[in-house]
């Protein structure tokens, strides 16, 4: 296992310390690398056979630090208001 592997199971043990769930599946042509729930239970990392394991490495880290703003910021708190914007701004 290189250490990049390594990298990716330490911050899936990382991801579930937190008391969330990683997974990766799939990336869509034109879709986003990664996503993280606003409750703060999943982050999921898109990927294709041709991405590297440095940019998945680096979407998991960039998601974790989505989410680990808003369990400080938030307190794990969902913000009902922002999730009715969001949703306000995709039926537009």
């Amino acid at each position: 296992m290189s250490i990049r592997d390594e990298e990716l199971k330490r911050l899936k043990k990382y991801t579930e310390a937190l008391g969330m769930t990683l997974s990766f599946k799939y990336r869509p042509k034109k879709h986003h690398m990664a996503e993280w729930d606003m409750d703060g239970t999943f982050i999921i990392v898109y990927t294709r056979p041709s991405d590297s394991k440095i940019e998945t490495i680096l979407s998991v880290i960039h998601e974790l630090g989505h989410a680990l703003d808003h369990i400080h910021t938030k307190n794990r708190v969902f913000d009902n208001k922002f999730n009715d914007a969001l949703i306000e701004f995709d039926e537009a």
